[in-house]
């Protein structure tokens, strides 16, 4: 498991955690959990891509995060026993752990290092929390723009000479959900940064042509600290 936490935990919590885990495989668009449903089972992403949203009204859409290859759904529910707090939906085909909530709790109440790794992670998620909510308030678009392309280099980055071409789906709407934005702010931004040799887009396929420019990149294009960081997830 690759979160925060958990990486202090010995292989025989872990194993223990995970001994009535199943994997299961989820096409494209297919739903794991649905705001408001209770948490059957916590989830691991083995392979693919999640993410994790909810409807607002019958257009809006507010995307809370992608989950990645090693991150985990499920902890809020799993730990205060209320309801699914948004819906996850495969981004891509996807392979994922399922592990029984009931399972989980039990695993809590003897182990102490699963306990602790629980605690960790949602410091962790506050913090990140915190940090998107200010973010959000204070940092222009183009920032948080720059921000989220860093995160899909590290994700589904693939380096090419000096290019990395990010081997994931990202069509505009998806990054101005995940943004809290219009499509056309995001696509006036992409376009600025292609216009500037930071990136290339084709269709729903984003090239990063400066790594390194781009991971400094402020308003406009002007140069200043972008932090590295992954978005919050519940």
């Amino acid at each position: 498991m690759r979160e925060p936490g958990f990486d202090r935990c010995g292989a025989d919590s872990i194993d223990a955690l995970l001994e009535s885990a199943r994997l299961v495989r989820l096409a494209r668009g297919a739903t794991v959990h649905r705001y408001g449903e209770p948490l059957e089972d916590l989830v691991m992403v083995v392979d693919g891509v999640l993410e994790a949203g909810r409807r607002v009204g019958a257009r809006r859409r507010h995307l809370v995060a992608f989950t990645y290859p090693g991150m985990v759904l499920g902890f809020l529910s799993c730990v205060d026993g209320g309801p699914v707090p948004h819906d996850a939906v495969a981004h891509v085909a996807s392979v994922l752990m399922l592990i029984p909530v009931d399972a989980v709790r039990k695993r809590r109440q003897i182990d102490a290092s699963i306990r602790q790794a629980f605690e960790i992670q949602f410091a962790d998620r506050i913090r990140r929390l915190y940090d998107g909510l200010a973010e959000g308030n204070s940092l222009p678009l183009r920032q948080r723009l720059a921000k989220q392309l860093n995160t899909l280099v590290r994700s589904h980055g693939r380096q090419m000479g000096h290019e990395w071409h990010i081997d994931l789906d990202m069509p505009q709407s998806d990054l101005a959900d995940l943004l809290g934005t219009t499509r056309q702010s995001v696509n006036e931004e992409l376009r600025q940064m292609e216009r500037q040799g930071l990136i290339r887009v084709t269709r729903s396929r984003i090239t990063v042509v400066n790594l390194e420019t781009l991971r400094t990149c402020g308003p406009r294009g002007m140069v200043g600290p972008v932090a590295d960081a992954h978005a919050p997830e519940p």
